[in-house]
């Protein structure tokens, strides 16, 4: 029992005190030889069991590994250089033990395995150099940088840093044009957070420089708008581009017209404005530093734009032809997403886009006239991650000639229902005519007429379908180019209505009242008042009133005797002012009057006496109706007139009793009869 006891206690002991490998964190090809330099961090020893370190080497990671080094001492130690040849064509395996206690009997567990970094290149006739390298541990050991730093050395003996990445490989296209006897040489080295850096084998070879760039990729060939041509390309990914050649086909052949020196230039502007006129197409070609080119095959072609304008009817046609996409193994590389139409008014440095189609032509109606108009195509691709546009088109969009002036000069009532209108329009440009509206409203107008351009500058039209004594009516003309668009809209006249209302009080007062004239480009001087009894006689003035007077009040008690039916019409004269040197007038509709016919008839007289004559007295009547006979009591006639004028005298006629028969029209034009007796006395 005290024995196993012993044996636990001795285990445990041991255990205790037991030492951990060293942390091997890099492994550096030192020379040309290919020796080995390994770095490690010491392990803590805190009984001092510390016996030495062994290092075991291997070509491949799961071969047989056998020890390079033992016994490394002191326990400070922290690197060791490895002598060997292998590095120099292939990796090399590492790993270390810590070896302690009693002699060194117990050996610690192994630390990670490490790989030496081994550089290979692999050469291609028409490409650059492919170098791959790899992680001293897979996976990157956490305390190893996420960048290898690759060095070259070229010329003999001058090292440079070339280039940093995160990959285990690099293309490297070198610029090289004869290098009979100078080497090229590569390093690849990786740091730690330990402080030591893990390099690679150093490897190289004389090279010469027979890949030539590939062609620049375009992004796009687009019109300035001075007309300039201006093409942009992507940044090869060959590293030797010292300059772009840009070429021009002239006869057939690719020229040479400039160069754009620098790998990172990506644009060139050709300074002339032939793209204003056509198609313009260059070549860009990539030039190394041995002055080798790249392939060309792709001619961008800048989109040339035409348009054609209508003035007749105010489109405009436009036409352009289709953007060239680049083509990679017979497929466009971009697809096209839409080509924008922009549109801009009397140069205005702000455009408007129109719209946007797939096609290569557009019909854009509704184009202002009489101004100056400037397009333009800009195309965008599927992704919208480059535009490109064309040459920018610009003109006046003039009309064809047509009349300065349209004017209304009067519209005024010439009989019952009959309106005539009367037009005035500059002669001295042909149109197709004018066409003559009317509304109710002033609002809503209906074409009632048109007349064609006859040459003459004088136009009159006589409206039959209106209804004067109802209402008034405005009238507006509009004048048709030579095209058929309506150029020129007149000024609007309005009629003058006339009413007539009787007086409740006085059966002779009539008050009159009128709408105003409107039109006149002089405006109304003032208006008068125009009465005719029976159509006895003309027109009679009765009255004047000024522009803003449309009232008026008449007394016809003086015509009495001479008829029923009166009527008014009203004139507008035109005042001073108007552009034209017109005055003009406009009458009103004629408004009858129709009074109620009244008779006083004597019933005797006495021809020896003091009423010597019988007569009837007439206030009112148609007297060109007008009729009186007087019977004798066996019916035969004793006096008859056609007239209100001639008497009876009686003569011939015994005293007595006899009969009168009148007839005459009334107002409203029905015939009247009036019989009644008188007695004749001697």
């Amino acid at each position: 029992m005290r024995q196993l006891l012993g044996i636990l206690m001795l285990i445990a002991c041991v255990t205790k005190a037991q030492v951990a490998a060293p942390q091997l964190h890099c492994l550096e090809v030192i020379n040309s030889s290919g020796d080995v330099k390994l770095n490690w961090l010491a392990p803590a020893d805190p009984n001092n069991q510390f016996a030495g370190y062994d290092i075991y080497f291997s070509a491949t990671k799961g071969g047989n590994y056998s020890p390079v080094a033992t016994g490394i001492g002191p326990i400070g130690t922290t690197s060791f250089v490895h002598s060997t040849t292998i590095t120099t064509v292939q990796s090399g395996f590492y790993y270390m033990v810590t070896r302690y206690g009693l002699n060194g009997s117990v050996s610690s567990i192994s630390s990670d395995t490490l790989r030496t970094i081994f550089l290979n290149i692999i050469t291609s006739a028409s490409d650059a150099l492919r170098l791959t390298f790899n992680h001293v541990h897979n996976p990157p050991l956490a305390s190893s940088s996420t960048t290898f730093l690759i060095r070259q050395e070229y010329p003999p003996g001058v090292w440079k840093d070339l280039v940093t990445t995160p990959l285990e490989f690099y293309n490297d296209t070198f610029n090289i044009c004869n290098s009979i006897n100078a080497k090229i040489n590569y390093v690849v080295s990786i740091t730690d957070k330990a402080g030591c850096t893990s390099v690679s084998n150093i490897q190289g070879g004389v090279y010469h420089d027979l890949h030539v760039p590939y062609m620049p990729t375009m992004d796009s060939i687009s019109v300035l708008p001075n007309g300039n041509t201006i093409i942009a390309w992507r940044v090869p990914i060959d590293k030797d581009v010292v300059q772009y050649e840009i070429q021009k086909k002239q006869g057939g052949t690719n020229v040479p017209i400039d160069h754009v020196p620098g790998r990172l230039s990506t644009s060139y502007l050709l300074g002339n404005t032939a793209a204003v006129d056509g198609t313009v197409g260059l070549y860009v070609k990539a030039i190394d530093s041995c002055n080798g080119g790249s392939v060309v095959d792709y001619e961008p072609l800048t989109m040339h734009l035409n348009v054609k304008y209508n003035k007749c009817s105010f489109q405009t046609e436009l036409r352009w032809n289709h953007y060239r996409w680049i083509v990679n193994n017979g497929k466009p590389t971009e697809e096209l997403l839409e080509y924008r139409i922009y549109y801009s008014v009397d140069s205005g440095a702000t455009f408007k886009r129109l719209d946007a189609t797939k096609d290569s032509s557009y019909l854009h109606s509704g184009v202002d006239p009489g101004k100056n108009i400037m397009y333009f195509i800009r195309v965008a691709n599927k992704r919208q991650t480059m535009t490109a546009s064309s040459n920018r088109r610009n003109f006046y969009s003039g009309e064809v000639a047509a009349p300065k002036f349209l004017y209304i000069r009067t519209a005024s009532v010439i009989k019952k229902n009959v309106i005539q209108v009367q037009i005035y329009i500059d002669a001295e440009q042909a149109s197709r005519g004018i066409e003559l509206e009317r509304s109710q409203d002033g609002l809503e107008y209906q074409n009632i007429a048109f007349m064609p351009f006859s040459g003459t500058p004088y136009y009159s039209f006589d409206d039959e379908k209106v209804e004067t004594g109802k209402r008034f009516y405005y009238y507006r003309c509009l004048v048709r180019d030579s095209c058929g668009n309506i150029r020129q809209t007149s000024n609007v006249a309005r009629t003058v209505l006339l009413t007539v209302k009787e007086d409740k009080e006085n059966i002779f007062a009539k008050h009159l009242s009128w709408t105003q004239y409107l039109g006149f480009n002089g405006n109304v001087k003032e208006y008068s008042i125009y009465r005719i009894v029976q159509d006895i006689n003309s027109f009679e003035l009765v009255g004047r009133t000024d522009s803003a007077t449309t009232t008026f009040s008449d007394n016809i008690e003086f015509a009495a005797p001479l008829g029923a039916r009166i009527e008014y019409m009203v004139e507008a004269f035109e005042g001073y002012g108007n552009i034209f040197l017109i005055e003009e007038k406009s009458y009103s509709n004629s408004e009858p009057v129709y009074m109620e016919g009244r008779i006083f008839v004597p019933n005797a007289f006495a021809p020896n006496g003091h009423n010597k004559r019988w007569k009837p007295v007439t206030h009112f009547v148609d007297k060109r109706e007008y009729g009186v006979t007087v019977f004798n009591r066996w019916g035969e006639t004793v006096f008859s007139a056609g007239n209100d004028v001639d008497e009876w005298n009686g003569d011939g006629c015994p005293s007595g009793v006899y009969i009168y028969l009148i007839t005459y029209k009334n107002s409203r034009g029905e015939y009247q009869e009036v019989k009644g007796d008188v007695t004749l006395i001697r």
